[in-house]
C-alpha cells in the first residue's frame, strides 16, 4: 500500500497498487457500455444527434469500442496468471478488437442514410429554438429511391441535440408559431 498525496498536505490518502487497474477497467465497461447502449436507447427515445456532432461521435465510437476493450485487459489479467494464460487472453482480446472495428466499419458503411432539416415551416413565437420543420430521410444517391419526408416538431437543446415529435400542421395554433416559409 502506498499514500497518494492530494493538493492538501494534511490529507493523504492511501492507494492499493490495484486500484489504478480497477478504475481503469471499470471506466473501460462504464464506456463501452455507453456507446453500445446510446445508439439502442435513441431507437426509443425522441433524443437525437444533428449531422456533425453525429459524426463526430459515431468516429468516437469506432475508436473508443476497440480501445476500450484493450484497456479491460487491465482487469482481466492477474497477477497469478501463467505465460500461456496471458498471452490466450491477449490474443483472444486482440481478435475481439480487430471483429467489433470491423463490424463498426461496416456499420458506417450500411448506415449511410440520415434525416436531414430541409424546411423551416414554423417557428415558436416565444422559443425560436422550437420549430416545426420538414425533414426528409435520404441516402444521398441521385440513383436511389426518393428520400422519405416528415414534419415534425423540433426542439433544439443544445450541444447538437434535438428532440424530435411528430406535427400535424393542420392542427397547430396559430397564435404560438409563426410562418417562416410557404410551401412552393
Amino acid at each position: 500500500m502506498c499514500l497518494l498525496r492530494s493538493n492538501m498536505p494534511w490529507l493523504l490518502i492511501p492507494v492499493s497498487m490495484s486500484q489504478p487497474r480497477k478504475l481503469i477497467f471499470w471506466s473501460a465497461i462504464g464506456l463501452l457500455l455507453l456507446f453500445i447502449l446510446a445508439p439502442v436507447i435513441g431507437q426509443f427515445i425522441p433524443l437525437h444527434l444533428e449531422s456533425p456532432v453525429r459524426d463526430y461521435y459515431e468516429g468516437a465510437r469506432a475508436i473508443a469500442i476497440p480501445v476500450c476493450i484493450l484497456l479491460t485487459l487491465s482487469g482481466t489479467l492477474g497477477k497469478g496468471d501463467g505465460t500461456a494464460v496471458v498471452v490466450a487472453k491477449v490474443f483472444i482480446t486482440l481478435i475481439v478488437v480487430v471483429i467489433s472495428f470491423l463490424v463498426l466499419v461496416m456499420l458506417a458503411f450500411a448506415d449511410m442514410c440520415e434525416w436531414s432539416t430541409g424546411k423551416v415551416l414554423f417557428q415558436n413565437k416565444k422559443n425560436p429554438s422550437s420549430q416545426i420543420v420538414l425533414r426528409s430521410y435520404g441516402c444521398g444517391a441521385t440513383d436511389s429511391t426518393s428520400p422519405l419526408y416528415e414534419v415534425c416538431e423540433i426542439y433544439r437543446i443544445g450541444g447538437g441535440l434535438i428532440l424530435t415529435y411528430p406535427a400535424d400542421t393542420t392542427r397547430i395554433d396559430h397564435s404560438r408559431w409563426l410562418r417562416v416559409s410557404r410551401d412552393e
